[in-house]
């Protein structure tokens, strides 16, 4: 069965055909999982499954923050599409491969699923995160809700790793990237205010420590790790709460929490 799109769109039809001219045409049976990344390639949101679960809770996602921070002063940023789905496929077929191979995206060129294999490659090759991936104790794409205690606001947040040991939890965020190093890594955690997911997320789950895996999406494929501590989850913790304070302080304005993912 096809994943139902959100809205009515005059070329889903269309793109469902295409999708499945690919599966025949690579001899492949048709996967929703890969249907529906095709669908948000062109800009159709879908909703199925655990997904469609968690979007349905209405309470506030970091990325909704960001949705709300950006449109308080002004700034409109369109989702890059292209990007949003690679991203999206390296999550899959390292958090999830039994949803989909990478092969069965029918609709990328030889080079992209290289690309996604060798960082793939590159993920478990860390021998951290191969060790914790391997834990059968560990959790993937995990719901947490919370309620912040400062607004009272509803808040929630779909965690990519989340694993135990001797000191508590711990949560490990994956980022795809085209950083070439680690210092342009760096930088761009600082641009879209990591800190803030960090903080936001620790309060949310009561975990230990918070860390981000970048991991390159081209050559060389490597893999860069930054963990966040006190003080940088401390701005993190003021930023979050300013904007949730904006939007309890709001009037006239929609900052309803949506629907978005994390």
């Amino acid at each position: 069965m096809l994943p139902q799109p959100h809205s009515t769109t005059p070329n889903l039809i269309q793109l469902q055909n295409q999708i499945h001219q690919k599966f025949v045409a690579a001899n492949r049976l048709p996967n929703a999982t890969v249907i529906g990344n095709w669908l948000s390639l062109n800009g159709i949101t879908t909703h199925t499954g655990a997904d469609k679960q968690y979007r349905a809770i209405e309470a506030y996602s970091n990325s909704r923050l960001s949705q709300i921070k950006n449109q308080l002063i002004g700034i409109r940023r369109p989702r890059p599409l292209k990007a949003f789905s690679i991203g999206s496929i390296l999550h899959q077929i390292i958090l999830e491969p039994e949803l989909a191979e990478a092969e069965d995206y029918v609709f990328l060129t030889p080079a992209p699923i290289r690309h996604l294999l060798a960082a793939r490659e590159a993920a478990f090759g860390d021998l951290f995160l191969k060790r914790v991936l391997e834990d059968e104790r560990t959790e993937v794409e995990q719901v947490f809700t919370w309620t912040d205690p400062e607004t009272k606001l509803p808040c929630k947040a779909k965690v990519d790793i989340a694993y135990l040991d001797a000191t508590g939890l711990h949560v490990i965020d994956l980022k795809s990237t085209g950083a070439k190093d680690r210092e342009t890594f760096l930088a761009d955690c600082e641009r879209y205010e990591y800190a803030r997911q960090a903080a936001f997320y620790l309060d949310g789950t009561g975990a230990e420590s918070f860390t981000i895996y970048g991991i390159q999406k081209r050559g060389p494929y490597g893999v860069f790790r930054k963990r966040y501590g006190k003080l940088e989850l401390e701005e993190g913790r003021r930023m979050y709460g300013v904007i949730l304070g904006r939007v309890l302080a709001s009037k006239g304005l929609d900052l309803s929490p949506g629907l978005e993912v994390r």
